[in-house]
Parts: structure tokens; C-alpha cells; sequence
């Protein structure tokens, strides 16, 4: 009689990854998939999903005391305030701030300067041309508000003295030394999970770029952003780009989810950060504000399809097979932070 199988157990938990899910900035969907490719590699690791409200405290007292990771792409929310763990989490980085960080670290960077009373642009840093932008990072999600000016044209001009609905009454405004990306204006968005880049997007304006040698009205009325409505979008790979993406997480080590943006000058070739994006809503496989985007990106259905935005999502996924890359850093950095 052969001997009884017993039965296989799983291995002991150590360790709680803690995924925080942000309404609207991420799906439930996503971080189960996720968990699933993470329990499924790493037996060790129990990972536990929680919406980004203060309910969440309650579910992570109840949890055994092992060491702790919580990984949340957004800001927490008030009131959510875990008692446990180590918090990676997004955060509010001005522009400004942004800049300064990658100057730091040695990470090449268009020359900027906040538009204040007495700052004079000088053009052997700046160039012949300068974008002109607010801080605001919610005023720039669309292109709105980003001009080409003539670097000796760009003066602080007092919020009094602007229309009511310009930015600048609000907050100021950023001058950023111009980057020639070619007749079109083209950046380029790496999104990455502890540096390690989950998917990445190519766009360009449909609306070619003015004659740089044009008049002051002719540069100030050009579409200088390559995020406006009028645009291509396409996934694309350049292993240089995406190593100086990945250099970009040392700057905000606590920082999980960042949405880095390149631009290539077409002058040289050379590599430029203009900013990463730490807020955390930048998750294009299912952020509300990315699903006519997603959409797009793929040629199954029409866009006005019920399907289609499924069938882009899955095409995010599949680029980089960012899910499982995504499970592969969290199990790194659950094992080597959690406490």
C-alpha cells in the first residue's frame, strides 16, 4: 500500500505587502492581478489590497505583527494614518522642487527658474528660447498654458495685472529652457515602479512647431506641448531612455510610482528630464483621466467601442508585461523594506 500524500502547505507568511487603491487613480482590478503574480512567486509575502480611506487603519491593525510594506502611487488621504509598516507613498513635488532634486542628483535637466519680481533670464543659460509654464502641475495636464517664448521676452509680470482666469493669479509661473524635439513637439512618458518601468508612451503634437525664428506672436500662439487634445500616442522602447528614467527614483526613493518625462533633443540626440510626476496619477492601465487614451492604443474595436477600452488596457499590460514587472520589484522591495 503506497504511503499517504500530505497534503502541500503553503510556506510561512514573514512578510504583508499592502497595496493602496486610490478611487479614480487606479482599479482594484489591477492591484489583484498584481497580488496574485506576487503571492504566486513569493510565498513569503501576503499582499492585502485597501481603498485609500480611513476605514484602511481598522483592516491593518487586524493584521498579524510581521513586517510591513504599504505602497500607495497616490498621496495618502487624511485620516489615513497606518500605525504600522513602512509608507511609500505619492507626494506633491512643485515643478521647482522637481528641478532641484534632479539637479542634485546629477540628472540632466533643462535649466528653470520660478518667475519672480527681479528674475532676469539670462541667455547664455537659457538659450534664445525658454517654456514658460505654471507650477501648477493640474493647469499643464493638457497642454493648457505652455508657451514658447523669446528668452529676452519673458519678464515677471504681477498676478493684478493678468485676466482672472490666467494661472499665474494662483501660483507662479516657471521658465524652462526650450528643448528642440523636432518639427512636432514630442516628449516622452515612462511610467515606473521603484525605477523599473512598467509601460512607456510616445507623444507627439498633430500641430507642427512655428518657425523658431518667427516673430514674438507667432512663438506665443505656436502649440509648444506635445500633451495637447491634438495628438498621436504610441508605446515605444529605447533602452536609453528607459535607464535614465530608472536613475530618476533615487531622487524620491520613497516615491513608488513615477510618471517620467523625456524630451530628445533633435539637435544632438542628448536627454532631458523636464519632470516625473510624484502625485501618483499617472497609472495609465486604468486612471479615469488616461481611459480615452486607453481607448487609442488599440485597433480591435472602434474607439467608441464598450471594448475598447478593455482591449487598450490590455495592450498597456502586455508592452512591457508591466504587471509582472511590477510584481517583481514589489517582492524586491517588500523584502528589503518591510518592517
Amino acid at each position: 500500500m503506497a504511503p499517504e500524500r500530505k497534503p502541500r502547505t503553503r510556506g510561512a507568511i514573514r512578510r504583508f505587502l499592502v497595496l493602496v487603491q486610490t478611487e479614480g487613480s487606479q482599479s482594484l482590478q489591477d492591484f489583484f492581478e498584481i497580488k496574485q503574480l506576487v503571492e504566486a512567486k513569493a510565498p513569503d509575502i501576503r499582499v492585502v489590497v485597501v481603498s485609500n480611506r480611513s476605514h484602511s487603519v481598522a483592516t491593518l491593525r487586524a493584521l498579524p505583527p510581521l513586517p510591513t510594506l504599504i505602497v500607495s502611487p497616490y498621496q495618502l488621504n487624511k485620516g489615513f494614518t497606518p500605525d504600522r509598516g513602512v509608507i511609500h507613498a505619492g507626494q506633491l513635488i512643485t515643478k521647482d522642487v522637481q528641478q532641484a532634486l534632479l539637479e542634485k542628483a546629477k540628472i540632466p535637466v533643462p535649466p528653470s527658474v520660478v518667475l519672480a519680481p527681479g528674475v532676469q533670464l539670462d541667455s547664455a543659460v537659457f538659450g534664445d528660447l525658454v517654456i514658460v509654464k505654471p507650477l501648477e502641475p493640474a493647469k499643464t495636464s493638457h497642454g493648457d498654458w505652455i508657451q514658447l517664448r523669446r528668452t529676452t521676452d519673458v519678464t515677471y509680470e504681477p498676478p493684478e495685472t493678468l485676466p482672472a482666469h490666467h494661472p499665474a493669479r494662483l501660483a507662479p509661473m516657471l521658465a524652462q529652457r526650450f528643448i528642440d524635439t523636432g518639427p512636432k513637439a514630442t516628449s516622452h512618458r515612462v511610467l515606473t515602479l521603484y525605477g523599473e518601468p512598467l509601460y512607456a508612451l510616445r507623444v507627439a503634437s498633430k500641430v507642427a512647431m512655428p518657425d523658431l525664428a518667427g516673430s514674438d506672436d507667432e512663438l506665443r500662439q505656436a502649440s509648444a506641448a506635445s500633451n495637447g487634445d491634438l495628438r498621436t500616442v504610441e508605446f515605444f522602447e529605447d533602452e536609453a531612455i528607459f535607464d535614465l528614467a530608472r536613475r530618476v527614483h533615487a531622487v524620491a526613493p520613497d516615491v513608488p510610482l513615477k510618471g517620467v518625462d523625456v524630451l530628445r533633443d533633435v539637435r544632438d540626440g542628448s536627454l532631458w528630464v523636464i519632470e516625473f510626476n510624484p502625485g501618483g496619477n499617472t497609472w495609465g492601465f486604468s486612471t479615469r483621466s488616461g481611459a480615452r487614451t486607453r481607448r487609442r492604443m488599440q485597433t480591435e474595436f472602434p474607439e467608441d467601442h464598450p471594448d475598447a477600452e478593455a482591449a487598450g488596457r490590455r495592450n498597456y499590460i502586455k508592452h512591457l508585461d508591466g504587471f509582472r514587472r511590477a510584481a517583481d520589484v514589489l517582492i524586491e522591495q517588500t523584502r528589503r523594506c518591510a518592517r
